[in-house]
């Protein structure tokens, strides 16, 4: 920036030094006649006889009759062809002056000379004397308004130097003050990520830390649940064994008693010969036998009946268990996939629609930049021809110039150029180095926030996963616990899912007002490229002013000073346009970065799901497997005691009928 300012700045200065210099040489030149031609004016011709004699004497002894006086002399003369009054009255020069300069000799040559070049008396001398005199007042009073102009334009150039410094000074602030607030809204986004993360990590911990107690807690009820089946099993098998043993021992006594007393008293009845009492005691045995046979088949009878109607019972119940967790967990897992999959929908639309609006704004900023481009190419192409046109008059006007004027201005040039030169390759140097710079800081800005952009969204969808798994598992344990529980359930998962549906509309606002940022500050670079473009527009105009105003040895150092400021802006177009479409560039790879991860999360978040129903089946087996084996272990008791129950009716009635068949 201060290097294009300097640069006009060294070439006013040389154009000043050269008019200065030419300046000088025209006082000199102007100084040098006027003094000749007083000194002219005073000489009186006191020989008119001898003047030719004396006229070459003196003329020959002073200076020699060279082309120069000779030309001075032609030149000084009020002839109608070498000098024409302006309407002004001030004397104009013709536009095809003598190529040779006055040489300074020609100050000492006499009156007498002079009026023999000339061909007439002391009035033409007087007439010539007048016409130069005049001629050369009207040359300084034009050299006084040169001057004037000149400082009035150094007045207005130092003036809008100053507008500009102060114009780039408030942009410098500016700029400034908005990278200072893009870091500290950055610095808050960074520490607003780190206290979210770390209420995510303690909330992750806290569930992990719930889980691990909850499966502590599941491994010791179920060892529990063992343990007391072990136990029940051995103190059944104990009981068992000793009641068979009391029971075999006891019926072993009894029978042993029963053979004693049946031989005693049958001996007893045989010795007596109790025929028909034997007889009748037989019947009546048979008789009881009989009976006792035909109400053991009915009992037996009723307790299967019994036995079936409870495992009916049971069967249909464990079945319409069976059914409503079946229902109740597909029901579950319908919602889930369909809340998933409206949820997915709703954000892939939102997402569609984002880009699309995002694909107009982006076509919409490349129309308006097309045509500005296109406007700005318009008026460099009319500034062009403007020039081209100014150039050609200042062309035809300068064949006018004296040759030593164009060889001062030609030297002057050459070192302006080479000047010009030089800060062009400083400048060309100093623009690739910012240019890289740039390019570096664009690159490293770019990779920071794709970093920070890859770190929220894998931070987002940990915390969404183990929300998800978490969430699962509890409605898993709950439905496990109370089947009717299952409403308070889905009211604390709709709770949920709207509170992450809020959660996730807070994020997509703050991506959006990002976003609307970002536009915003596009939108402001390019107002504040159509001010510039104004700004150049006025500062175009001003120098074609001044252009019209200054005089023809000045119009070809403004005319370069023109072209330097058309480059420098067409550079800085070219420079703006091409920041303009490395933004949408990363905006379209930060976009497609976004879809990318967006796809990731997709794939991972069905990889989970396919994941969480592998292990819910899994889990869904294993108590299936778990509640079987419990019944069977229930029914194979049951059916024990119940045998042990008939072996306790069986000996019951045994001994109650040898009770009967003792008395």
């Amino acid at each position: 920036m201060y290097h294009s300012s300097s640069q006009p700045r060294h070439v006013i200065e040389d154009a000043g030094s050269c008019c200065s210099d030419l300046r000088e040489m025209n006082e000199a030149k102007v100084a040098n006649i006027l003094s000749y031609l007083d000194s002219a004016a005073a000489t009186q011709c006191e020989v008119r006889s001898g003047r030719d004699g004396t006229l070459t004497t003196s003329f020959s002894s002073v200076v020699p009759l060279t082309p120069s006086v000779l030309q001075h002399a032609t030149a000084s003369s009020p002839a109608p062809s070498s000098i024409n009054a302006s309407p002004n009255g001030t004397p104009m020069h013709r536009r095809a002056p003598p190529k040779r300069s006055v040489s300074p000799l020609s100050v000492v040559v006499p009156a007498v000379s002079v009026s023999w070049i000339t061909g007439g008396g002391p009035e033409s001398a007087q007439n010539t004397y007048l016409g130069i005199k005049k001629r050369i007042e009207g040359m300084q009073f034009e050299n006084e308004q040169l001057r004037r102009d000149n400082a009035e334009l150094r007045s207005r150039l130092q003036q809008w130097r100053d507008e500009e410094m102060h114009r780039k000074e408030e942009m410098r602030e500016a700029v400034k003050g908005e990278v200072d607030e893009l870091r500290s809204s950055h610095l808050k986004d960074c520490k607003r990520a780190k206290a979210e993360k770390e209420k995510l990590e303690k909330a992750k911990e806290e569930l992990t830390r719930q889980v691990d107690t909850l499966t502590v807690r599941l491994r010791e009820e179920a060892a529990k649940h063992a343990e007391d089946v072990r136990r029940l099993e051995g103190t059944h098998t104990a009981a068992l064994s000793s009641l068979r043993a009391k029971w075999a021992a006891q019926e072993k006594a009894n029978r042993e008693k029963w053979r004693l007393a049946e031989a005693k008293r049958i001996k007893e009845s045989t010795l007596q010969s109790l025929e028909p009492d034997i007889v009748l005691l037989l019947n009546r045995h048979k008789a009881e036998k009989a009976r006792l046979r035909e109400e053991y088949e009915n009992e037996l009878r009723q307790r299967d009946e019994v036995i079936a109607a409870k495992d009916a019972s049971v069967e249909e119940l464990k079945s319409k268990l069976r059914r409503e967790a079946d229902e109740l967990l597909s029901r579950e897992q319908e919602a889930v996939r369909d809340r998933l999959r409206d949820e997915s929908e709703r954000i892939h639309r939102q997402l569609e629609e984002e880009r699309r609006l995002e694909q107009q704004k982006r076509e919409q900023l490349e129309h308006h930049y097309e045509d500005q481009k296109r406007t700005l190419q318009r008026e460099i192409d009319r500034l062009g021809k403007e020039v081209l046109r100014l150039q050609s008059e200042q062309t035809s006007e300068q064949a006018s110039f004296h040759e030593a004027v164009t060889n001062e201005v030609a030297r002057i040039t050459g070192e302006a150029n080479e000047r010009m030169k030089c800060l062009k390759e400083k400048l060309m140097l100093e623009f690739s180095n910012r240019e890289k710079d740039a390019t570096e800081e664009n690159q490293r800005y770019l990779q920071s926030k794709e970093a920070e952009m890859r770190k929220k969204y894998e931070l987002e969808r940990d915390a969404a996963v183990t929300k998800v798994v978490q969430r699962l598992e509890e409605e898993h344990l709950r439905a496990l616990e109370s089947a009717r529980g299952s409403d308070g359930m889905l009211r604390e998962r709709y709770i949920q899912v709207t509170r992450e549906k809020e959660r996730l509309q807070v994020e997509l606002d703050l991506v959006q007002e990002q976003l609307s940022t970002a536009l915003e500050a596009n939108r402001s670079k390019a107002e504040e490229l159509q001010r510039i473009q104004d700004m150049a527009n006025l500062s175009e105009q001003h120098i074609s002013a001044i252009e019209d105003k200054v005089r023809s040895e000045y119009t070809k150092r403004m005319s370069i000073l023109d072209h330097e400021w058309q480059k420098k802006l067409h550079e800085f177009e070219t420079k703006h346009v091409k920041e303009v479409w490395e933004l949408q560039q990363c905006h379209v790879a930060a976009t497609q970065e976004v879809t990318r991860l967006k796809s990731e999360f997709e794939m991972e978040k069905k990889t989970l799901e396919q994941r969480h129903h592998a292990e819910l089946s899994q889990i869904n087996e294993r108590v299936l497997v778990a509640i079987t084996k419990k019944e069977n272990t229930i029914r194979h008791q049951s059916e024990q005691l119940l045998s042990l129950q008939e072996a306790v009716n069986v000996r019951d009635q045994e001994l109650q009928r040898h009770r009967q068949l003792l008395v």
